[in-house]
C-alpha cells in the first residue's frame, strides 16, 4: 500500500466520519488486515535472507581456507622450480665442458691417424718425401708404430667421452621436462587461485546485495507501520483497547526480530572466531586466545618466497636508507598476507606502484608494494596466508615489505621465521 493511498484514505475518512462511522471502521479494518499480511510476508522474507547470509558466510570461510592452502602449495612449487633451474644450469655447464674436451681430443686423433694411414698405404713415397737421413726415417717409422697402442687408448677414452656427453644430454632433457611440468603445474594452480578469487568476489557481492535488500525491506515495513498507526489513531479512537493489544503484538514481533538479529550477530562472531582459527604457521602463537600481532614476532611467514636483496637500514643513496626490506621473487610469484587484519588501502600509490596496507591492530601495520595485480580490496578482512597479490610476469620481480608500529617503520627481518 502506497503512502498516497493511505493519505487519501485518511482524508476520505476524516470527511465521512460524522456521516458514515461504520463505513470508516469497515475500510480501516480491511486496510489493517492487508498491511498485516504484507508485514508478515516481509518478516518471513527477512528471516530467509538472514539464513542465506549465514550460509554464504560459511561458504566464504571454506573458500578462505582453500585459498590459504593453495597459496602455500604454490609458493612451495615456485621454490622447487627455482632449485631445478639451478640444477639445469649446472648440467648445461658440464655438457659444454665435455663437448669442448671431446672436440680437442678428436681433432688431435684425426691428424695422427691420417699420418699413419698415409705411411701404411705409401711407405716408399712417405719416406722419400721426408728430408731426413735414412737412419732418422727408420727411427720415425718405428716411433709411429709404437704410438698405435697409445692411440688405441685415446680412441677408447674418446668413446667414453662420447658416452658421457650422451648421458649428460639425456639428463639435461629430463631436467627440462621436469621444469616444464612444474611450470605447467604452477600455471594450473594460479588459474585455480584466480577462479577461487572470482568466486569469493561474487559471493561477497551476493551477501552485500542481500543485506541491502533486507535493509530496504525493513525500512519500508517500518514506514508503512507508522502510516498505519497514524490512520488508526485518527479514525479508530473507539477501538483503543484493540489498538493496545495490536501494539503488544507488534512489540512481541519486534522482540522476536531483535532476538533473531542478535542470534545472527552471534553467528557472525562465531564465524569470525572460526576464521581466525584458519591462520597458518605456528598456531600455538598466532592463534593463542587473546594474543596479538606482537606475540607473532619471529613466527610470521614471508609474504613471498625469495632472497632479501635490500636489508632494513641499508643506504640507498647519500643520506637515504631503506625503511623496509626488498625480496627478489620469481616472476608471477604469489604474495600472501603475513598476518590477519583489515586492508585499509589497496591500489596504486606514487613511488610504490600497486600497494596494499594491512592494519593488524594495536598500532601495527604491514605494507606490501611491487605487485602487478591485487587480490584484496580496501575494507576486506584477510587472514594470515591468504593471497593478496601477484608479482609481475616480466623483468626482475621485487617485493618491498615494511612493518610499522605506531606509524614508524621497524625492522621487518626479526618478525619472519627463517
Amino acid at each position: 500500500m502506497t503512502r498516497r493511498r493511505i493519505y487519501g484514505l485518511i482524508l476520505t475518512v476524516l470527511m465521512t466520519v460524522p456521516l458514515k462511522p461504520l463505513y470508516a471502521a469497515d475500510v480501516s479494518k480491511a486496510d489493517v488486515e492487508a498491511v498485516e499480511k504484507q508485514a508478515e510476508a516481509r518478516r518471513m522474507e527477512h528471516k530467509k535472507l538472514q539464513a542465506q547470509a549465514v550460509q554464504l558466510s560459511l561458504e566464504l570461510a571454506k573458500i578462505n581456507e582453500k585459498m590459504i592452502k593453495a597459496a602455500a602449495q604454490l609458493q612451495g612449487d615456485e621454490e622447487k622450480t627455482t632449485q631445478m633451474e639451478a640444477e639445469l644450469e649446472t648440467l648445461e655447464k658440464r655438457l659444454a665442458e665435455a663437448k669442448e674436451k671431446f672436440k680437442k681430443e678428436n681433432s688431435s686423433l684425426i691428424q695422427t691417424l691420417a699420418a699413419l694411414q698415409n705411411l701404411a698405404l705409401h711407405p716408399n713415397q712417405a719416406l722419400l718425401a721426408q728430408p731426413l737421413e735414412p737412419e732418422d726415417m727408420v727411427r720415425s717409422a718405428l716411433l709411429l708404430r709404437q704410438t698405435v697402442p697409445y692411440l688405441s687408448k685415446r680412441a677408447e677414452k674418446i668413446a667414453a667421452d662420447l658416452k658421457l656427453i650422451d648421458e649428460e644430454q639425456k639428463k639435461v632433457l629430463a631436467q627440462l621436462g621436469k621444469i616444464q611440468e612444474k611450470k605447467d603445474s604452477i600455471q594450473k594452480q594460479q588459474n585455480a587461485m584466480k577462479e577461487m578469487s572470482r568466486q569469493k568476489a561474487e559471493m561477497r557481492q551476493q551477501v552485500e546485495g542481500q543485506s541491502q535488500k533486507t535493509g530496504k525491506e525493513a525500512e519500508k515495513l517500518a514506514s508503512e507501520a507508522a502510516d498505519l498507526r497514524d490512520l488508526w489513531e485518527k479514525i479508530e479512537h473507539e477501538r483503543e483497547l484493540k489498538r493496545r493489544r495490536d501494539e503488544e503484538i507488534r512489540r512481541a514481533a519486534r522482540a522476536r526480530e531483535e532476538k533473531t538479529r542478535k542470534a545472527y550477530l552471534e553467528e557472525q562472531r562465531r564465524l569470525k572466531t572460526q576464521n581466525n582459527n584458519l591462520i597458518s604457521e605456528d598456531n600455538d602463537v598466532i592463534n593463542a586466545k587473546g594474543s596479538g600481532f606482537a606475540n607473532a614476532r619471529g613466527k610470521l611467514v614471508r609474504p613471498a618466497r625469495g632472497n632479501i636483496l635490500t636489508a632494513y637500514g641499508e643506504e640507498l643513496s647519500k643520506g637515504v636508507s631503506s625503511k623496509g626490506i626488498m625480496i627478489g621473487t620469481r616472476n608471477a610469484a604469489q604474495v600472501i598476507a603475513p598476518y590477519d587484519g583489515t586492508v585499509v588501502f589497496s591500489g596504486p600509490f606514487k613511488g610504490y606502484g600497486n600497494l596494499i596496507i594491512i592494519d593488524h591492530g594495536k598500532g601495527y601495520m604491514s605494507l606490501l608494494a611491487g605487485m602487478s595485480a591485487l587480490q584484496a580490496e580496501s575494507g576486506q578482512l584477510v587472514l594470515a596466508g591468504e593471497p593478496v597479490g601477484i608479482m609481475p610476469e616480466k623483468g626482475k620481480a621485487k617485493l618491498y615489505v615494511e612493518i610499522r608500529q605506531n606509524k614508524r617503520p621497524i625492522n621487518p627481518a626479526p618478525w619472519f621465521a627463517n
